[in-house]
């Protein structure tokens, strides 16, 4: 591993110690008061507690009331019985809070619904966890105003029924004390064993929910070993308090991101997942880089193929206007000369009227391929269309176009294609024009004047190359 590898684990690895320091520091406190203070000492503080009692159960209806607001966007079970557990946290705990008053009178009265309400939220916890982990989809349809009517009601059914248990003292006030506390303790810890055996505990949510849980369980642990009014019962209102909090974070989170706690992030989560989208993005711009190359090739191949004769496999009349004015436009700026060659095949139409055109195909390769062997990589040889052809060659005087011309005339002479024992013979005439001797140097007037001389070719009997311009252009009266 790398030095760099090797600090990203001991950072990490102290990050979870610190977390793990958090989450055990109300046992190192619940340990001190049980070892070094005595349990005797106590703060009876009547007013103070009714105060912060009730307080909580305020918060915690307000916090029921954003729970269910984030519920209704996102409709989220977890948020579902969240909703509950706060309110059943809120409806369960004011008895404690009101009992204050007549404390000395009936500890017992005053004790229990602490225990209870614990009990009842982290049961619900233990629901709305366990729903989320099985099935993270939300809710079809929202719970009617009866659903929640009817939860209310039997949260407080249940106060009447505790209160009706310790007054008629069915069962010892101690062991049922001690059995709602112990009861609250496992099912925190099995909301932590929940998230932690389905490997969801690595989600922020989660993460937050277990730390909540766990102080819950050591709250409830506290108040099992503390006594009334003592050090240590207060100091397990103020535990509980915390996980009271954390869990109202989580809501509080949701809220903001309209209840998908999906998208509740911690910091290393954001910047994991924007590591992650910037990744994705890099790889999408390379498939999007790739496909545009792709794209330019194939748009190039689909221009070279509009540009070219299928047949043959050379420039057609549009590629060899694009070709040729890129050369005029060199030879401009140099100041050379250059040369056309307007070719045509003699007698080309008995072809295909006496052998078909699959023959007349044949003829035409053959003649194109001859052609290219006498011209140089740089001339441009094009097919203006049926059996007339040009070609441009570039640097090249008149003389010399004339003599590029008489070699093509003569290799195409020789060619003979034999056809079920019939040879087929073809000639070509040639007119050669010049670019500095056309008056007005332009393209067009350079190929109407070869143009011209190739119909003075066929005028004078075909077979020949014309590089002489005549002062008009002689239609031919045979048969092409």
């Amino acid at each position: 591993m790398s030095t760099q590898d090797n600090l990203q684990y001991a950072t990490h690895l102290y990050e979870r110690l610190l977390e793990w320091l958090f989450i055990i520091l109300p046992s190192v406190g619940i340990y001190y008061m049980l070892r070094f203070q005595d349990p005797a000492l106590c703060v009876v503080a009547h007013t103070p507690h009714i105060l912060v009692t009730s307080v909580a159960s305020l918060l915690s209806a307000f916090m029921a009331y954003i729970s269910y607001q984030s519920y209704c966007l996102a409709r989220n079970r977890f948020l579902r019985y969240l909703t509950l557990g706060f309110l059943a946290f809120a409806l369960c705990y004011e008895p404690h809070s009101f009992l204050t008053l007549w404390a000395e009178e009936d500890i017992r009265l005053f004790l229990i619904y602490g225990p209870v309400s614990r009990v009842v939220m982290n049961g619900l916890l233990l629901l709305g966890v366990w729903h989320y982990l099985r099935n993270s989809e939300p809710d079809t349809a929202l719970p009617t105003k009866n659903y929640w009517l009817r939860w209310s009601a039997g949260l407080l059914a249940l106060d009447g029924l505790i209160f009706w248990l310790v007054q008629q003292n069915i069962v010892s006030f101690n062991i049922l004390r001690t059995s709602l506390e112990v009861l609250s303790v496992l099912m925190a810890l099995l909301g932590c064993v929940l998230i932690v055996g389905t490997h969801r505990q690595r989600t922020f949510i989660m993460r937050i929910s277990i730390v909540a849980m766990l102080y819950l369980l050591q709250g409830s642990l506290a108040f099992l070993s503390a006594k009334p009014w003592n050090h240590l019962w207060w100091y397990a209102h103020v535990i509980t308090a915390i996980g009271f909090f954390l869990f109202s974070y989580i809501v509080l989170r949701a809220y903001h991101v309209a209840g998908d706690l999906s998208h509740v992030y911690s910091l290393d989560e954001m910047v994991l997942a924007l590591r992650d989208s910037q990744e994705k993005l890099r790889l999408t711009n390379q498939e999007l880089h790739a496909a545009n190359e792709k794209l330019a090739i194939a748009h190039g191949e689909m221009e070279q193929m509009a540009m070219q004769d299928a047949l043959i496999g050379i420039n057609n009349r549009r590629g060899f206007f694009r070709a040729a004015e890129r050369e005029i436009a060199r030879i401009q700026r140099q100041g050379n000369d250059c040369a056309v060659l307007m070719l045509d095949i003699d007698y080309f139409k008995r072809v295909n009227d006496n052998y078909g055109h699959d023959i007349g195909d044949l003829v035409l390769k053959t003649y194109g391929s001859a052609v290219n062997k006498n011209l140089r990589p740089t001339d441009i040889f094009a097919r203006m269309g049926g059996e007339e052809f040009v070609v441009m060659l570039p640097d090249t005087e008149l003389p010399q176009a004339e003599e590029i011309a008489e070699r093509i005339r003569r290799s195409i002479a020789k060619i003979a294609i034999n056809v079920n024992g019939d040879l087929i013979h073809i000639t070509v005439s040639i007119g050669v024009a010049a670019w500095k001797e056309t008056e007005n140097n332009s393209l067009r007037a350079m190929l109407a004047c070869a143009d011209a001389r190739l119909y003075r070719a066929k005028a004078e009997g075909r077979n020949q190359v014309i590089g002489a311009c005549a002062d008009m252009c002689i239609l031919p009266t045979e048969e092409a």
